[in-house]
């Protein structure tokens, strides 16, 4: 079948005996009844009658059918790459397990409507049907390396700001690397830096066209093009991963993990409702796979030492922290236990990095600050806060209990938020020696202070959610107005500052609950900083950082005390991961 958008590549319509979506569409039509080919391709409604629609007007109606269908054409092109990605794990539920401690009734279910065990086997369960029809092509094919270069240059570090690693550890390297070795994470990333790229140009890919069509719908080819690439490319590493009977290939299965990442990664970034589900899900399962047992967690990673560099260990340390990272926000959408909870003190330890020198052990502990810019404490208190939402939800009646335990995370978050402020007030804060940083001192490397002012906000976030779970969403405020207070400061501050709105994307999680728990009188400051970043806005969870909060605004004189932040997360009818 030709890539989706070819179908439209026409602008006028081929006879005047076409049906009447197409003339609406001024796309060719097929002409066959009942339902044309044209229509048929794209999964929408055919309308093929003799006599004119009513809405066929020339005017409001057509002009409101147009958008209509516009919409379907869109929610379909994303239920087809569903289907592709479900058939993956549909046809992987029959097959035979291979490897002996794996039993059937493990494998991965392939509804994303409900979040898996984490010892769901994945990768290694997985045969996939042979692919139909032709190999697609990759249109645009020369535009390829400059759409890379968008993604290594700008696109990455749009998606992941703080993460600025130092030139002995062979800086963001690996990840060019990646590039040119994993074709279904290079798909993926010219997926996003053609989104990014039209983002730029001022098109909304949910949104109307601009004057220039011709290149709106260039670039929507490209980009359904390159999705299904990826997603054949993912095909055929998980029938590689498939085709070792004996014993699960860790090396392929760690491939294929760091693609289904890249592809949450991309569906997040779309905010594409809730498709990251299934993807998380399936990361989540093959991590287990390959790291098995956590304590392996070291193990695995001397043994990939070797004498190459850049370190053969940057790319699992990367994901691998930001799995965990995501399973961990995600809990708080679901209010459920993390799922990886009980790899969190191998794979990054509650306990501070001492020694600078640590930052070039490939082999040690994975520090979250190195990458998203807070502490491996943050995370995991932030996970022990998910297990009591999720152990209140189950012992009702235990509310001494429930305060007992609140009590004692709120007086540790409240010492964490102590230190941290003081470490800022410390004129001689402690900083890496430059030869492990830029030693060129690039503008836009992240200061100490910054990842200071980010964890500040990430611990007055967690005190308010914290606070909500137990006293309730009418409760008396007054106990964390200081911090709600404290937060709104710091937002209003960040467009001023240096790369200020590029440390939002790390904070989406602490500005929604903070901007959801806002009063009426601080709600103008969330509004006026959502306005003061311009296109960013329509790019990434910002966007839905901005829905999610107007709901809840619109919907406070009507919320009760079952209220809380993860029915927040889920306002817009859509589950909402914060990555």
């Amino acid at each position: 079948m030709p890539p989706l958008w070819s179908l439209a590549s026409s602008g006028k319509p081929r006879s005047s005996g076409g049906c009447w979506t197409c003339r609406l569409r001024r796309k060719k039509c097929a002409e066959n009844r009942p339902e044309c080919d044209t229509c048929r391709a794209l999964e929408i409604t055919c309308f093929f009658h003799d006599d004119k629609p009513d809405w066929m007007d020339g005017g409001r109606k057509q002009r409101q059918m147009a958008e209509t269908i516009k919409a379907q054409v869109k929610r379909q092109a994303s239920q087809r790459r569903d289907r592709r990605y479900l058939d993956m794990i549909k046809y992987g539920e029959a097959a035979e397990p291979k490897s002996p401690d794996l039993s059937p009734d493990k494998t991965l279910s392939a509804s994303p409507s409900q979040p898996q065990d984490g010892q769901t086997p994945w990768g290694g369960q997985l045969p996939i049907r042979p692919l139909q029809g032709e190999p697609l092509r990759d249109p645009d094919y020369d535009s390829n390396p400059h759409l890379a270069i968008i993604y290594f240059d700008f696109v990455f570090g749009y998606l992941f700001p703080l993460y600025h690693p130092p030139a002995l550890a062979g800086g963001r390297g690996w990840m060019l690397d990646m590039l040119q070795s994993n074709r279904p994470l290079f798909h993926s990333a010219i997926s996003l830096a053609t989104s990014f790229v039209a983002m730029l140009r001022g098109i909304t890919l949910e949104g109307k066209p601009s004057q220039d069509d011709y290149c709106f719908f260039r670039m929507m080819r490209k980009l359904d093009a390159q999705l299904e690439l990826g997603l054949t490319e993912l095909q055929k590493e998980v029938r590689s991963l498939n085709a070792v009977a004996s014993a699960f290939d860790r090396t392929k299965g760690l491939a294929v993990m760091q693609s289904v990442i890249q592809m949450l990664l991309f569906e997040v970034a779309m905010s594409d409702k809730d498709n990251w589900r299934i993807h998380l899900d399936a990361a989540i399962a093959l991590f287990v796979q390959i790291v098995p047992d956590p304590p392996q967690w070291r193990d695995m990673l001397v043994d990939m030492q070797d004498h190459q560099w850049p370190p053969p260990q940057s790319p699992i340390r990367f994901y691998a922290a930001t799995l965990l990272y995501a399973d961990v926000l995600a809990s708080v959408t679901f209010a459920q236990p993390p799922r990886l909870q009980r790899y969190l003190h191998h794979v990054m330890p509650k306990d501070p990095r001492e020694n600078p020198a640590l930052e070039l052990d490939f082999t040690g502990p994975v520090f979250l600050d190195d990458y998203l810019g807070l502490d491996n404490w943050i995370l995991h208190t932030l996970g022990d806060l998910t297990s009591l939402e999720a152990w209140k939800r189950s012992h009702k009646d235990l509310v001494p209990e429930l305060e007992s335990r609140a009590k004692a995370l709120a007086t540790a978050i409240k010492a964490r938020l102590a230190h941290v402020e003081q470490q800022q007030q410390s004129p001689g804060h402690k900083t890496q020696p430059l030869l492990l940083r830029d030693p060129i001192e690039v503008g836009h490397v992240v200061r100490p202070e910054t990842r200071l002012q980010c964890q500040v906000l990430w611990l007055l976030a967690m005190l308010a959610y914290l606070h909500v779970m137990v006293s309730g969403w009418r409760a008396d405020r007054s106990e964390i107005d200081w911090c709600l207070g404290r937060a709104r400061q710091i937002f209003s501050l960040l467009p001023s500052q240096p790369s200020g709105p590029m440390q939002l994307r790390a904070l989406a999680w602490p500005l929604c609950v903070c901007a959801c728990l806002s009063p009426p009188q601080d709600r103008d400051t969330y509004s006026t900083l959502m306005l003061q970043l311009g296109p960013l806005t329509t790019f990434g969870i910002i966007k839905e950082v901005n829905d999610m909060m107007q709901k809840v605004w619109s919907m406070e004189p009507h919320l009760d005390e079952s209220w809380d932040v993860s029915k927040c997360l889920n306002v817009l009818g859509h589950a909402v991961l914060l990555v």
